[in-house]
């Protein structure tokens, strides 16, 4: 469940982290501790649509046309998975202002 205003948030990397897409898999690299973390299909597809869109709003329209999941769910996925990532210090949640990070 939502526990924010998605049209005013955009995940991004954080300093020294890199992202490498490998088929339908990602790979995240952590530069500070040399450590990577790897991401299954679904997981490469969020991560890419959340970077790319203007906001998580935006993101989860886009997503919503691409698999066959309720509103509900796609956003409790997608929250789970950035939560993650932020718990690990790999993205920062930040304000978006017209799809630019504020």
């Amino acid at each position: 469940m939502r526990t924010s205003n998605w049209s005013a948030i955009k995940p991004v990397p954080a300093d020294m982290v890199l992202f490498r897409q490998l088929q339908a898999e990602g790979v995240l690299l952590d530069m500070r501790g040399e450590e990577y973390y790897g991401l299954d299909e679904v997981a490469t597809r969020l991560w890419t649509v959340s970077m790319s869109a203007p906001n998580l709003d935006a993101a989860v329209t886009t997503l919503l046309g691409e698999y066959d999941v309720s509103r509900e769910v796609l956003e409790t996925d997608l929250e789970n998975l950035l939560a993650d990532l932020e718990a690990r210090g790999l993205i920062l949640m930040c304000p978006s202002v017209d799809g630019r990070v504020a």
